[in-house]
């Protein structure tokens, strides 16, 4: 069954799998290592995978710059909120709700001075730091992070989690 065609403005108006906002990294295959690295992917092991940090920096305006030669890992992944627009479970304006309401949220958050690059990847530097909650530390600023913080933070994770699927913190 062919995609709808506004499966791509989905994706485009969306970008949270490749800026940091629902993944830290991305994993590519072993074949695929060179020519990533050769348009300028900064491919290591992560995890114990080869893979690229997020934001990708091939992102650039909202589109992937290399779109046609993107790794594997890229070209199969479908979020959550994508996979219930292609089943016809959820409609794209209802979409389009979800997106905004996340990037709202996530821009309070990046207001507060934190979350700054791949909010994922801070997400899950402040778990480590203190796992006691409420009071964990951020440690981007050496600073104990206030409740209104932290509470839209979890939020915005378990917000995420709910209509994105999967990720990695």
């Amino acid at each position: 069954m062919p995609e709808p065609p506004d499966a791509a403005a989905l994706c485009l108006a969306c970008g949270f799998c490749c800026d940091g906002v629902l993944h830290s990294y991305t994993v590519v295959q072993g074949d695929e290592v060179v020519p990533m690295t050769a348009m300028g992917l900064s491919v290591e092991a992560i995890q114990g995978k080869q893979g690229f940090s997020q934001p990708c920096s091939l992102l650039q305006a909202g589109r992937c710059t290399a779109y046609a030669q993107r790794p594997l890992t890229c070209c199969a992944y479908q979020c959550s909120l994508l996979r219930r627009y292609l089943a016809g479970e959820i409609a794209l304006d209802k979409c389009s709700r979800v997106i905004q309401t996340a990037r709202k949220q996530l821009a309070w958050v990046r207001e507060q001075g934190v979350g700054a690059g791949s909010f994922m990847r801070w997400l899950k530097t402040v778990e480590r730091a203190d796992e006691a909650l409420p009071g964990a530390a951020d440690p981007s600023t050496d600073r104990l992070i206030d409740a209104e913080l932290l509470n839209v933070t979890l939020a915005l994770a378990v917000y995420l989690h709910r209509y994105f699927g999967r990720t990695d913190s």
